[in-house]
């Protein structure tokens, strides 16, 4: 496909959104037609335009909690925002999306964001460690984990999360913190099938 022929498609698609946005009475064709544009405004690297279509479906998100259906649009919104070079904005709409839907498919995306806000805050050395050990908190179950519970769900991203924060640590040579890092870890997961290669791991830090 040529660009000329990519936009006229690219240009037609988002005229059809629009006449949906104008034309239908039904929520969720509007808002299927707003997650469209976004996405689309995103590709083209239009960051102000994705996140004006995006918008309402941020404050219908923000309004309806942990059971709205426009969850996704606070990703959307949060890379827009980075994009604009407002590290604030998407750092409040990325850790918004993490309280609301700690178990929602993109919740890696949302991770991600938090990186790029802590480096494009400055914060480098920080970025990584930021963000797991946000997501360790989030996600670490309240009671010691069962064996094997580490392999799905919520709980394998809290069990991923707190490991990497401590390989994180160690790699930023801070032995005290990654120290505590593995002992949180193992604290929350005493028994996961991969405990003696944890273990080992963990007593090779005080060795380097």
């Amino acid at each position: 496909v040529t660009d000329d022929a990519r936009e006229r498609l690219e240009q037609e698609a988002l005229s059809a959104y629009a006449a949906v946005l104008d034309g239908s009475e039904l929520d969720a064709m509007k808002a299927k037609a707003r997650f469209q544009i976004a996405r689309l405004r995103e590709r083209r690297g239009e960051p102000a335009e994705a996140l004006a279509a995006v918008g309402p479906l941020v404050d219908r998100a923000n309004a309806e909690g942990a059971g709205s259906s426009y969850l996704d649009a606070l990703i959307i919104a949060a890379r827009a925002r980075l994009a604009l070079k407002e590290p604030d904005a998407a750092a409040d709409a990325a850790s918004k999306y993490l309280e609301l839907a700690p178990d929602g498919p993109p919740v890696n995306a949302a991770l991600i964001e938090r990186v790029a806000v802590s480096l494009a805050s400055g914060r480098v050395e920080d970025a990584k460690s930021d963000a797991y050990r946000a997501a360790f908190e989030r996600f670490a179950p309240k009671e010691p984990a069962e064996t094997g519970s580490e392999a799905a769900g919520a709980v394998r991203n809290a069990y991923l999360s707190g490991l990497q924060l401590a390989r994180v640590l160690r790699l930023q040579g801070k032995v005290a913190e990654s120290d505590a890092a593995y002992a949180a870890l193992t604290e929350k997961f005493p028994k996961p099938r991969n405990l003696d290669e944890l273990l080992e791991e963990w007593a090779l830090l005080h060795y380097e």
